[in-house]
């Protein structure tokens, strides 16, 4: 028996370890998931309001727009591009669903993840002839305005901050130091078609 080769108080800690790691395994298994629509369950979703067949199903594009994955208590979840992907391939299953509104709540983020999601949006528009609306939030900026572009109509608030699509890059300017302390750089060639300074 185990408890036979330890102490009764050590014993008693690896009871105490094992029962954690067993919690720890069931919770892995139901943790809480990323919602589609609201809901508990990814592949289902909530009404929110209304009645009928027809459907208008919400998006929310909240935070920095990117695609890397986030990291959760037991797992990862995708990141918000693949996200609103899976969302818009859903709502393009669904024969109910007649319209797409899409939350914008952004300052904006990387330029491939934004470009992606303009993209995902105007071809949802071509392959369902769903519509797709467009709702700014508090801030719609940079590649947040950008991925509103692919809607039908753009609805914005009031006190909505939005514009500035572009991309800002800080580089900055060392040449005068570098001539007061006596550094400069040296290009060391290994063929003919190098480049001919430091990029």
């Amino acid at each position: 028996m185990i408890a036979s080769h330890f102490p009764r108080h050590g014993a008693r800690s690896l009871l105490v370890l094992a029962l954690l790691l067993a919690c720890s395994a069931l919770l892995a298994g139901c943790g809480a998931r990323s919602s589609f629509f609201g809901g508990p369950d990814p592949f289902g979703e909530e009404t929110v309001f209304g009645r009928g067949r027809d459907k208008a199903v919400l998006i929310n594009v909240n935070g920095v727009i990117d695609n890397r994955p986030k990291s959760g208590l037991f797992r990862e979840r995708p990141g918000m591009v693949q996200e609103v992907v899976a969302q818009l391939r859903l709502a393009a299953q669904d024969p109910d669903v007649k319209a797409v509104l899409v939350a914008i709540d952004s300052p904006g983020g990387g330029v491939t993840a934004s470009d992606v999601l303009y993209h995902e949006l105007m071809r949802h528009r071509e392959r369902t002839g769903q519509k797709v609306v467009a709702l700014m939030m508090d801030t719609a900026a940079s590649g947040g305005y950008y991925t509103a572009l692919a809607a039908d109509r753009i609805v914005a608030h009031p006190s909505t901050v939005t514009g500035s699509i572009g991309v800002i890059f800080l580089r900055p300017e060392v040449a005068g130091l570098m001539d007061k302390i006596g550094v400069r750089a040296v290009v060391s060639k290994s063929g003919d078609h190098s480049p001919s300074s430091p990029t």
